[in-house]
């Protein structure tokens, strides 16, 4: 075992299981035939959307049987109340997701120069090693863009849930295939 997979299994054991593998690994021979100067990645506001219309749908649902003209039965209260608590909690936890939270709402850029999530800037001579880990929550996979420092002990992870792409194997192999593309050879 290298030195560079004793250090991503450090990470993956700092980060309570689950697997982790270099973005060279995780791409494998799937490289990108294209020429451009960079590559910028942005949280999928299709997801947005759909979270967004379902909560109201629900909504308009609800409000629409609350006032309609018939009396409403014990169990048609009992589903609007549902429906309302419902929406509520979608649009609380679709505004935080989506809005408020930082740590998951972040803009990626690759370039020549280096890594840049939202203004911090992880330049090529400071990355030793980039990887993509995948945590495991019961049928749920998550997975984080990881990006080790040269100092060995330094390393952080980016969570890449609002990140979606038309790429059947996940957006995690989009992301890969430019950070090898854009990373300079090491000799």
């Amino acid at each position: 075992m290298t030195q560079q997979d004793n250090f991503l299994d450090q990470i993956r054991q700092l980060e309570n299981g689950g697997t982790i593998q270099s973005t060279k690994d995780y791409v494998g021979s799937r490289k990108l035939a294209i020429d451009i100067s960079s590559k910028i990645f942005r949280p999928s506001i299709f997801l947005k959307l759909l979270v967004l219309i379902f909560g109201l749908i629900i909504l308009a649902i609800a409000i629409v049987k609350t006032f309609q003209p018939k009396s409403l039965t014990n169990s048609e209260i009992g589903g609007l109340v549902i429906a309302y608590v419902l929406s509520f909690i979608l649009s609380i936890n679709a505004i935080r997701q989506f809005i408020t939270d930082k740590t998951m709402n972040f803009q990626i850029r690759i370039d020549n120069s280096g890594i840049s999530i939202d203004e911090t800037v992880y330049k090529w001579t400071e990355i030793y090693e980039t990887a993509i880990m995948k945590k495991f929550a019961g049928k749920s996979t998550y997975k984080y863009l990881v990006i080790a420092l040269n100092n060995k002990s330094t390393y952080e992870c980016y969570d890449l849930t609002n990140f979606v792409n038309l790429n059947p194997r996940g957006f995690s192999v989009t992301l890969a295939k430019y950070i090898e593309y854009f990373k300079p050879t090491r000799h």
